[in-house]
């Protein structure tokens, strides 16, 4: 079990940022891929400043994140990533 302590920056917040990255796969998604994430994107919307994730929904929100092609560099992002470290 991981938690995950949920950033609200100035600009982006960990929940929209998160729900985003996991809703946005690069490469595309399956249905079994989907519905893991969407699994993921549930939990995170129904938290209240941290999320509790099994294992494997940390790994692959982790994944996710970490692998994700941002288009802008920006600090709220960066303390977003910190929940990965």
């Amino acid at each position: 079990m991981h938690t995950i302590e949920l950033y609200d920056g100035p600009t982006f917040s960990s929940k929209r940022t998160l729900v985003e990255v996991l809703s946005l796969p690069p490469q595309g998604c399956n249905l079994g891929e989907m519905r893991k994430r969407i699994k993921i994107m549930d939990a995170i919307e129904a938290a209240e400043g941290k999320v509790d994730l099994e294992d494997a929904d940390y790994e692959l929100l982790k994944s996710a994140f970490l692998s994700f092609p941002f288009r802008l560099a920006h600090r709220d992002l960066v303390e977003i990533g910190k929940a990965f470290d």
